[in-house]
């Protein structure tokens, strides 16, 4: 665990170093020190590498802490301003989360089937109280927004959505506050990228019903 700690920090400083490729020279080829650079990146980050890293990052930093549910509690605005802006540079989850979208947009193909099997796992309803649960499908909804537009041919929103979305919501279990934000992000991520023009009816009152005012998120 110690060493994906020092791994993000570094990546979330150097992103563009870490992922940079050499120009291929036209007709001679030269080895150059970004060349090498660039070929033992590679060769440490193998397939099995990345999704490892990929499931770590969901399945341990991505999860919600007790501090910060405790933050929510005490101070919703201020814990969703933690959530944006420039907050990556010094807050650890955050921070996470670029470094995540940095590897997604890097090794999209390796690390798209391994963000759909997490999908599949968690569209499931959970038992209100089953915080754990929760805890891991709020997760991995977060993954899946914030890497939605690489995932645009790989997800059929209109039935996650349908299915699976639309009645999350409606469960207005103090647990499940979790899962409506989060849905309303997934909602806010994916509805400029997929969905069809006949769920807008349905995705206006879903919008409607999160702005009543005895909602908690």
């Amino acid at each position: 665990m110690r060493f994906y700690f020092a791994y993000a920090l570094f990546l979330r400083k150097k992103p563009s170093f870490l992922f940079y490729r050499a120009a291929k020279p036209q007709k001679i080829v030269v080895t150059t020190e970004g060349s090498r650079g660039y070929a033992n990146i590679q060769s440490f980050f193998t397939p099995d590498a990345i999704a490892d890293i990929c499931r770590k990052l969901v399945g341990h930093y991505f999860v919600l802490t007790q501090d910060e549910l405790d933050a929510w509690d005490a101070d919703p605005e201020a814990f969703s301003n933690d959530e944006c802006g420039d907050s990556w540079k010094y807050s650890l989850r955050p921070s996470m989360h670029t470094v995540f979208v940095t590897i997604f947009h890097e090794y999209r193909e390796v690390l798209t089937p391994v963000i759909l099997e997490m999908i599949s796992t968690t569209n499931v309803i959970v038992p209100p109280e089953d915080m754990q649960r929760i805890l891991r499908k709020d997760a991995v909804y977060n993954a899946a927004a914030l890497c939605a537009f690489d995932l645009y041919d790989e997800v059929d929103f209109d039935q996650w959505f349908t299915n699976t979305l639309v009645n999350e919501l409606k469960i207005k279990h103090v647990n499940y506050r979790l899962i409506r934000r989060r849905v309303a992000v997934l909602i806010g991520r994916w509805t400029g990228i997929k969905l069809s023009v006949d769920l807008r009816p349905a995705l206006y009152e879903c919008v409607i019903g999160l702005l009543r005012p005895e909602e908690d998120m």
